[in-house]
């Protein structure tokens, strides 16, 4: 019971160390972004309108989610913060590292899942997110894997939405 409690009180440590890192990570994000624009201005677009002043438009740029890169403990932390607020992370690129899992379920199918961590105290929470590979794919159980896809959402035939990683490439 006490390993239980003391990988939860962990896990809610690294949580806030994650929520912390974030908030400098975006000013830091921030400045170098004013930075940016201030020296790249031919990458602006300026848009007229007849009825208002000259305005100017960013260029969007799709944020990618990079797991890989991070320590297990940090990949795991960041997991679960995406699954406590999954619609947030829609559609948007996860980059992981992990374990191959392929879960058999009651009714027959076969679902495979990328574990960034092995971690045994961490067992009580997801560890990772189920994915689709693009080609139809896969390793065997175990292996060690890199992969990339779109964070998505999807309904079973029972309309419960689950959260997965689609059109999922193995890279690096």
């Amino acid at each position: 019971m006490k390993k239980k409690c003391a990988g939860f009180l962990f896990c809610i440590f690294l949580l806030s160390c994650l929520v912390g890192c974030q908030v400098k990570e975006q000013n830091v994000s921030n400045k170098m972004a004013t930075a940016k624009k201030a020296d790249n201005n031919e990458k602006l677009e300026v848009k007229k309108d007849k009825n208002s002043n000259d305005s100017i438009e960013e260029p969007k740029e799709e944020m990618v989610i990079d797991l890989s890169e991070m320590t297990e403990q940090l990949a795991y932390a960041k997991v679960i913060m995406i699954l406590s607020d999954p619609y947030k992370y829609e559609n948007q690129t996860v980059k992981m590292k992990g374990k191959l899992t392929i879960i058999e379920a009651e009714d027959g199918n076969v679902y495979y899942s990328c574990s960034v961590t092995d971690n045994p105290e961490c067992t009580c929470c997801p560890s990772g997110f189920e994915f689709v590979s693009k080609d139809g794919t896969y390793p065997k159980e175990g292996t060690e894997i890199t992969l990339m896809g779109t964070f998505c959402s999807y309904k079973d035939p029972s309309g419960e939405t689950y959260f997965h990683v689609d059109d999922s490439v193995y890279v690096g």
